[in-house]
C-alpha cells in the first residue's frame, strides 16, 4: 500500500537517504499542539499529505504497519474509518521503514516574487 506524508525538504532528504525511523519522536508541521507520540502521519492521499509541507515522500507499506492516529483512536475509530474519514484521510505509522520503501512523490520550490 502507497501512503505519502508531507514534511519539509530536509526531512524528505533524510528519509530518502536513511529511511524513517517512526519509533522516534517526530516534529509535526501542524498549528495545533505538538504530541509526545512517536510516529509519523500518513495518508493515501497525495493532495493531503501537500498540507502539511512543501516535500512529500511516498512510503510503501503493509497495510498491517499502520495504526489509527492517536487523535482519532481516542474517539474510537478504527483503521478503515480513519483512512477514509472525509475530512481528512490519515493513518499513523509507528515501525522502522527501509530507505527502498521511500521516495519523493513531490516537492514545490518556494516562491520568489520581484
Amino acid at each position: 500500500m502507497l501512503v505519502y506524508h508531507g514534511t519539509t525538504k530536509s526531512q524528505a532528504e533524510a528519509f530518502l537517504l536513511n529511511g524513517i525511523d517512526a519509533h522516534l519522536l517526530h516534529p509535526r508541521n501542524i498549528s495545533g499542539p505538538q504530541s509526545n507520540t512517536p510516529g509519523i502521519f500518513v495518508t493515501p492521499v497525495l493532495e493531503v499529505a501537500k498540507q502539511f509541507g512543501r516535500s512529500v515522500v511516498a512510503i510503501e507499506v503493509e497495510y498491517s504497519d499502520l495504526s489509527v492516529p492517536p487523535n482519532l483512536a481516542l474517539a474510537g475509530a478504527d483503521l478503515t474509518a480513519a483512512l477514509n474519514n472525509p475530512l481528512e484521510q490519515q493513518a499513523f505509522l509507528t515501525k522502522r521503514i527501509e530507505p527502498g520503501q521511500v521516495t519523493l512523490a513531490y516537492h514545490e520550490e518556494p516562491r520568489h516574487f520581484t
